[in-house]
């Protein structure tokens, strides 16, 4: 049997998912992807604006049955929590970073964000039937070089970094100091 094939198509419908106006701004957003396509971590955009490029959605061609490219998080770990994020509704809400954890053999390509309407225990896990772990052997190291935002000396106790993982236009949430690396698919993913 031959690898499978990462399909990629660019989205570029978003779900805001929480925006900060302190500290710089950023937004934090859900693509929006099509039935049977699946993606590996929200969008992060600085300045609070608007996506800018697309994000982009992922289907398997020729895919192993016993050895599926593409598996659902077994579960999730909170990385940080930041606060004085606004909603779409107008309210502030806490911001949390989730790390999925992958299954064995797979790697994670990017994280996702959730909010809450008080600091405290965070909120239950997420569920997003469209989020996917990359089996390890189709991915390769990324190293973190772009800040696109950081809330060094914000109210909260985690001074939380977002780094772009470029390829995929996702985001990588760390506290305090980045971790060099990530993961990204080893087929090219086409910019526009």
């Amino acid at each position: 049997m031959s690898l499978p094939v990462l399909k990629i198509q660019p989205v570029s419908q978003f779900t805001e998912i929480a925006s900060s106006p302190t500290n710089g701004a950023v937004g934090i957003w859900r693509p929006t992807v099509d039935p049977g396509w699946f993606y590996f971590g929200d969008y992060c955009q600085p300045n609070g604006a608007l996506p800018e490029t697309p994000g982009y959605a992922v289907q398997i061609e020729n895919d192993d049955p016993n050895n599926p490219a593409l598996m659902p998080p077994i579960d999730w770990t909170v990385i940080t929590a930041n606060g004085e994020f606004s909603l779409p509704n107008g309210y502030i809400n806490i911001w949390y970073s989730w790390l999925h954890v992958p299954p064995q053999n797979y790697v994670a390509c990017g994280h996702v964000a959730t909010t809450s309407p008080t600091f405290g225990p965070p909120p239950t896990t997420p569920s997003i039937p469209n989020f996917r772990c990359l089996r390890a052997d189709l991915a390769k190291s990324y190293t973190l070089s772009t800040m696109l935002w950081n809330d060094q000396g914000g109210p909260f106790p985690d001074d939380t970094a977002l780094w772009a993982i470029s390829p995929l236009n996702t985001f990588f949430a760390e506290p305090n100091n980045p971790d060099s690396s990530t993961f990204v698919p080893i087929q090219q993913i086409p910019q526009r």
